[in-house]
């Protein structure tokens, strides 16, 4: 199961993938995200470990795209998770798209799947909105910071 929230951006991609390619960064648009720790360089198969809603969460790149994407993959007990935020020049506009999706691993999510792609889709796509919306404020605080 995935949904994808999207928005267009009044910064340049390169603007842009500041916030979005170093994961450094995210906490600062994404509400829900702390301690956000590196392991080493942002590369394809490097470690990634952060606290999401209170929780410790470890995962891996598994996709990185200098200016373009970024993917992180990571398991929890009960279900498999992946995440991926793409970046996209419009114009003078930066498209980007935010990506997550689970994969159940248990009978019963399996089992509950068509319920559960309707509660995750809400539960999903409400964050995933307000992480975008953050990152086009501080996108705009960072154009109004150099213009300054």
């Amino acid at each position: 199961m995935q949904h994808v929230e999207t928005i267009a951006i009044d910064r340049s991609v390169a603007d842009v993938w500041a916030l979005v390619g170093d994961p450094s960064n995210w906490s600062r648009w994404m509400p829900d995200l702390t301690d956000v720790k590196l392991d080493g360089e942002v590369r394809t198969g490097a470690r990634l470990s952060c606290t999401w809603r209170g929780k410790k969460r470890e995962t891996t790149i598994t996709r990185f795209i200098q200016g373009q994407e970024i993917a992180v993959r990571g398991e929890e007990p009960t279900y498999d998770f992946a995440e991926s935020i793409t970046v996209r020049g419009m114009g003078t506009m930066t498209n980007v798209s935010l990506s997550m999706g689970f994969e159940p691993k248990v009978w019963w999510g399996t089992a509950l799947t068509p319920f559960l792609i309707a509660v995750k889709k809400v539960g999903m796509g409400r964050p995933m909105r307000k992480s975008l919306n953050a990152l086009s404020r501080e996108a705009a605080a960072a154009k109004r910071q150099v213009a300054a």
